[in-house]
């Protein structure tokens, strides 16, 4: 879940009541009504920021959240290249014991910018082959009739309706 950022008048508040007053970050935390992590977190953004306080008169909003706020480094995404082929999970996944978690952390030791496992999931989920079916529509009376014997084959799809006690007379070979 992701946090609402603090407006640039709470986190200027934060930073003078902790650097200029002194005031202990529990007391600072309770005063703005805000949690004691995001005191810590502001101070601990301030001072990798580099700035020192009291900020300049001419620094405005925008240049103080770029500095505490940087945009994050934008990493080399792991292409779909350096995944398995999907042919080569399916023939995996027959094997016993071998799960797709399996196969994740097997791929996580080869790879060093690895995908994260949902990632690795729904490129898996995305990507194999679906079974193809027809649906079928069974109506109650539907009866499957099939011989008795050594193979049992399908003859036909009848629409009887059966009667209560003809039902319980009738018997079907398993």
């Amino acid at each position: 879940m992701s946090r609402r950022r603090r407006s640039m008048r709470e986190i200027k508040t934060i930073l003078y009541y902790r650097l200029e007053k002194g005031i202990s970050a529990e007391k600072t935390s309770k005063a703005l009504s805000v949690s004691k992590g995001t005191v810590i977190n502001t101070l601990n953004r301030f001072e990798t920021s580099g700035l020192t306080w009291p900020l300049p008169d001419d620094m405005s909003d925008t240049t103080l959240q770029n500095l505490l706020y940087p945009p994050k480094p934008v990493q080399p995404s792991a292409g779909a290249a350096e995944l398995p082929p999907v042919s080569y999970l399916e023939m995996e996944l027959k094997r016993p014991n071998v799960t797709l978690q399996c196969l994740y952390d097997e791929y996580r030791q080869r790879c060093v910018e690895a995908v994260s496992r949902a990632s690795f999931y729904r490129y898996f989920n995305a990507r194999q082959l679906k079974p193809c079916s027809m649906p079928m529509e069974y109506k109650g009376g539907d009866l499957l009739l099939m011989l008795p014997g050594k193979s049992r084959h399908l003859i036909k799809h009848t629409f009887l309706k059966i009667e209560p006690q003809t039902a319980l007379d009738l018997h079907i070979p398993r």
